[in-house]
């Protein structure tokens, strides 16, 4: 698939989604660009009902450098994220996250 940063794949919002225990959360990427602004998704899983704690994987420009980025949120609003920059435009990447439910960290980017 190819994705110009105005598509997506939509799923239902399915139990199977919501956060639990612990969470990987993976995707083989090749950015050819990264805009500026919000970023742009990889995987997002948003919702504002209370305890469904929404995470992204996503690309997005940080201090001017395209960066790789891992973020979750509890229901009060508070959360954790990890990032890294991307070596090298236009080359795949396998990107994975890591959010451990227990103390809401999430631990990874590789």
């Amino acid at each position: 698939m190819s994705f110009n940063g105005n598509d997506w794949v939509f799923l239902p919002d399915y139990p199977q989604l919501a956060l639990t225990q612990n969470l990987t959360v993976e995707a083989y990427v090749n950015a050819s660009s990264v805009h500026s602004g919000n970023g742009q998704y990889i995987v997002f899983r948003g919702d504002d009902r209370p305890g469904l704690d929404p995470y992204t994987l996503q690309v997005q420009i940080r201090n001017n450098v395209p960066t790789f980025v891992f973020a979750i949120e509890d229901d009060s609003g508070g959360g954790a994220f990890v990032s890294t920059p991307i070596p090298s435009l236009n080359q795949w990447y396998e990107v994975a996250g890591y959010a451990e439910q227990r103390n809401r960290r999430s631990g990874y980017l590789r």
